[in-house]
């Protein structure tokens, strides 16, 4: 049993984590059910807004982005029902777009808990001189 990282709609939510794939059987197709490792949702949202450049046009404004499901504080391990899935080896970056964001929201996960913790995470520390040993702030 191995997990290959993908995109996968099931219903109204677009999932993003690994999919474990059994060995020696064809790839999950829709239809299927499958269990997922380290699961974030990815969500992409356009508004439109009037757009005083261009009379009578209007600007999209886009924003997209990876949440943890159901307010956890990590990605979660799941089993869903495939409605559409898309692989990260069949993109041309190989996901790297989708791991970034999951490493930010990840990254920011952190940093909330250390908040609420006041704790100061290591990459806002003050570093040393090595000449005076004096903090650089």
């Amino acid at each position: 049993m191995e997990y290959n990282k993908a995109i996968v709609v099931s219903g109204c939510r677009r999932l993003v984590g690994s999919v474990c794939v059994l060995k020696d059987k064809p790839l999950p197709i829709p239809g299927d059910s499958v269990k997922m490792q380290n699961v974030f949702e990815f969500r992409h949202d356009v508004t439109l807004l009037p757009n005083p450049h261009a009379p009578g046009g209007i600007a999209a404004v886009q924003s997209k982005g990876v949440l943890p499901l159901d307010c956890e504080e990590k990605g979660v391990d799941i089993a869903v029902k495939i409605d559409n899935i898309r692989w990260f080896d069949d993109m041309d970056d190989k996901g790297r777009k989708y791991e970034e964001m999951i490493a930010d929201c990840e990254q920011a996960l952190v940093y909330e808990r250390a908040a609420k913790s006041n704790i100061v995470p290591a990459r806002n520390m003050p570093t040393q001189d090595q000449n005076t040993g004096k903090l650089i702030l």
